[in-house]
């Protein structure tokens, strides 16, 4: 093998700019592939953290009804003992009860559609880490209630400006309680979010789950139950968990037939698949990439041969059998993949690296970022680094190079020795 890998690389470089000039398109391809890998691990990341981790959960609970109707009647009863039973659940790492009501809100100078959401402060930032995104002032506080005949609210920051309120402004909530009575409440702004959810920040308003229950006349109930896991792949096994836990002991394990319990691919399988597909589209750019630079290969691995036609056939005539000749080439162009893999390590690690750190700039407009299937995304993207991405783009590189040196490697071992030895 010694002799292979001395005169392969020897002749590598018998036309070094060549090689050099080919070795480096390939290394800015394998760079270039592993940035945008980065780059679509770092989106779909904040995808999934915004989407699944803090809106869907892993598992959600509803009333069968609710999903389509989004009814104030399609309640989950006896939520706190539900909630506390799946608190002795370790599989159940974090879970909330969200109560939904659809009202306006507004001041003297203007009124607006708003989505209201009670919540209790600390299971909700358990699971949302919601209070990270509060940009002026302060999330709710565990056992915090109405003061002053006001209700402390949280609002989504486009909601607050379009109102003109700030932290300690007040406005007026009118919405309609399950008994049919229109309820009307005074609330006060502790502080404004950036959720990430594009309904949330246009038009939402956090409230502590207690104010709301009364308000709505809906005492112990909750339209939606949200557990995380340790593990989102695990989420089909938490949801069996999670039916086991919520069961009301009194009633039975029949109480859950009434309750719909659906992990986060089930509740949005469109979401789902996208997130599975992101490796098989980054190998699809890998091949439309690396096949581009395996012409490169092609024709760098061509004119070698050609320039050593008679070298070739003065190797067969001395003894050198074809697959000699073939795995002579092969060895050749495996070092240039090699050198290539090499230098696009190098130059990937550091753009990933700078991705990962500063990220990009996808900001549109007042430094808001992009808006997709009801995410905002931050404005800025950072990579995530993943070594599998690397160890993937590196082996494909070498098997591009080996592919693409097969037709040259297999002209020169159809060489006949003479014909070879007469070309000049």
């Amino acid at each position: 093998m010694r002799f292979y890998l001395t005169v392969a690389w020897r002749n590598l470089f018998r036309q070094g700019r060549r090689t050099l000039i080919t070795a480096l398109a390939l290394s800015v391809g394998v760079a270039l592939c592993m940035a945008m890998w980065a780059f679509a691990d770092g989106m779909m990341g904040q995808m999934f953290d915004l989407l699944v981790t803090q809106q869907l959960g892993h598992v959600q609970v509803h009333h069968p009804e609710y999903p389509t109707s989004h009814s104030l009647y399609d309640t989950i009863p006896g939520a706190g003992g539900r909630l506390e039973r799946l608190d002795a659940r370790p599989e159940a790492g974090a879970s909330t009860g969200r109560l939904v009501a659809f009202g306006l809100v507004g001041t003297q100078a203007t009124s607006l559609g708003a989505r209201m959401v009670g919540v209790e402060p600390t299971r909700e930032d358990a699971v949302t880490g919601i209070s990270g995104r509060i940009e002026a002032g302060r999330f709710l506080s565990a056992g915090e209630r109405r003061e002053g005949g006001s209700i402390p609210v949280v609002v989504g920051r486009e909601l607050a400006k379009k109102l003109d309120l700030g932290v300690g402004g007040e406005l007026v909530m009118i919405t309609q309680a399950s008994d049919g009575s229109l309820a009307n409440e005074l609330l006060e702004i502790v502080g404004t979010a950036r959720t990430g959810n594009a309904v949330m920040d246009r038009a939402g308003v956090y409230a502590p789950l207690a104010d709301l229950q009364q308000v709505l006349m809906l005492e112990d109930q909750v339209h939606e139950i949200i557990v995380l896991g340790q593990d989102p792949e695990e989420s089909a096994a938490l949801s069996a968990v999670v039916g086991e836990a919520i069961a009301d002991p009194a009633a039975g394990p029949s109480d859950v037939d009434d309750l719909l319990i659906r992990s986060w691919s089930e509740t949005d399988p469109i979401t789902a698949q996208m997130m599975g597909m992101t490796d098989g589209m980054m190998i699809v750019l890998l091949l439309v990439v690396f096949a581009a630079a395996g012409l490169g290969v092609l024709n760098t691995m061509l004119m070698a041969v050609f320039e050593r036609t008679r070298e070739l056939g003065l190797l067969k005539a001395l003894g050198l059998k074809p697959r000699q000749v073939v795995l002579l080439i092969l060895t050749e162009s495996g070092l240039l993949g090699l050198l290539a893999a090499a230098g696009g390590l190098v130059i990937g690690l550091a753009v990933d690296a700078y991705l990962v750190a500063y990220g990009v700039d996808l900001s549109v407009g007042e430094g808001q970022g992009f808006e997709y299937e009801g995410v905002r995304f931050d404005p800025v993207i950072k990579g995530i680094f993943e070594w599998n991405s690397v160890w993937v783009t590196l082996a494909m590189v070498i098997c591009v190079c080996l592919v693409a040196s097969l037709w040259p490697s297999l002209r020169a071992a159809r060489l006949r020795p003479v014909d070879a030895m007469r070309k000049v």
